[in-house]
């Protein structure tokens, strides 16, 4: 009775289910073989043409190559080799080495409202307040604090002020400050860098910066997990001046703090900060004892705005942005070098769109073909079989691809 009530289940079934849809073997045969068709391009596209985004291709540029599959490894040759002739061709020095630029009023030239009275007071929302609250006694900006104890002032001595306070407070902290005026000198424009190493380390230190882990060090560690898994990424820890002496201690003779932290600096040029954590460890000076935005709101400062780096912009379109990188199927991104100079926010949305993207170019082809099959079918017999199996075998492949 087994084959009997099988049948009449499966009947049962249809009725229920399917009502007045009629069993058409080579509708199904033709969905199968779609649907085998298209698995097998899946299985070739990311299975060999599809490559994830997580090697450290930049990272590698004039270092030992990290071991991989020979397709990797000629991906990596070709980076590093692009890499080292465009730091040949710029140069050792980049003569735009600006992390921040703040422009502020002109004191010469004459703005409409620069006579404009300001009582002493209203300067309070410019100075930020300390957690034991008392923020009189050690803000930097001392000239701009003798304009608040003015009954009154104006908008003119006030910008001088912030001026003049910015000039001597930044270099105190080892930033490299250079003023120049603006070709219509309406404006003075205030470069700000931070590229000693000696003075990122120490604002590290003071903040307790975040920095990645070396790959290096980890294996060095005998931490022993694959490196192509996600979870394998070298963790992000505190950084810490003394962690060598430590590791000295415990054996490491030979360890350097460079072993220790990811680089993140240029070949022959190593740095434990990319240019968006410069730009953050300075803006962190800044704003921890004054109030930038509020600044520009009311007129005390044109503005302010991070500054590219010539040099990595042409890294970065050379082995990202240029055109004939669409015939490299693999559409790689250096999502490494792109934390270092944008940051993560901006990386994780890159990362994902691609992400996103190369999966939809592996749907471009088995969409190509089921609409041609649909097309084709209607054209010539108004829609049969094979416009309803096209239809059929679509539905299960966006099911396979998702």
């Amino acid at each position: 009775d087994a084959p009997s009530r099988s049948e009449s289940t499966y009947k049962s079934f249809r009725r229920t289910f399917f009502p007045g849809v009629m069993h058409n073997p080579s509708l199904v045969w033709i969905s199968v073989a779609l649907v085998a068709l298209v698995s097998l391009w899946f299985v070739l596209y990311f299975g060999f043409v599809y490559s994830a985004d997580r090697e450290d291709d930049l990272g590698c540029m004039g270092n030992e190559m990290d071991p991989g599959s020979p397709g990797h490894q000629a991906r990596l040759r070709r980076l590093r080799d692009t890499g080292a002739k465009l730091f040949s061709r710029l140069g050792r020095t980049d003569p735009s080495a600006t992390d921040i630029i703040m422009v502020f009023h002109h004191p010469k030239h004459f703005y409409d409202d620069g006579p404009e009275a300001v009582e002493g007071k209203q300067l309070d929302q410019y100075f930020i307040v300390q957690k034991s609250g008392a923020w009189l006694g050690n803000t930097p900006f001392e000239t701009l604090l003798m304009e608040r104890e003015k009954p009154t002032t104006t908008k003119n001595e006030a910008r001088i002020a912030v001026l003049t306070d910015m000039c001597t407070f930044l270099p105190e902290l080892g930033f490299e400050v250079t003023p120049f005026c603006s070709i219509d000198g309406d404006e003075i424009f205030l470069r700000v860098s931070l590229r000693k190493e000696a003075t990122i380390r120490y604002h590290m230190k003071r903040v307790r910066w975040w920095c990645q882990l070396n790959p290096r060090f980890v294996e060095r560690m005998g931490v022993d997990q694959p490196a192509e898994e996600p979870a394998s990424s070298p963790p992000y820890v505190p950084y810490s001046a003394k962690v060598c002496d430590r590791l000295k201690q415990a054996g490491f003779a030979d360890i350097t703090i460079q072993d220790v932290y990811r680089d993140l600096g240029e070949p022959g040029k190593p740095s434990l900060a990319g240019s968006v954590d410069r730009i953050r460890l300075i803006m962190d000076q800044i704003t921890e004892h004054f109030d930038i935005d509020a600044a520009v709101e009311n007129g005390l400062l044109v503005g302010y705005y991070p500054v590219h780096e010539q040099r990595k912009m042409e890294m970065l379109r050379e082995v990202w942005g240029r055109m004939a990188l669409v015939l490299d199927m693999s559409f790689y991104q250096p999502l490494q070098a792109m934390r270092a100079y944008f940051g993560s926010r901006v990386t994780f949305f890159m990362a994902w769109t691609g992400l996103y993207c190369k999966a939809l170019c592996g749907l471009l082809v088995p969409a190509i073909l089921v609409t041609v099959l649909m097309w084709s079918d209607w054209y010539v017999s108004g829609g049969g079989v094979v416009l309803a199996a096209s239809q059929v075998a679509f539905g299960v492949l966006i099911i396979l691809w998702a």
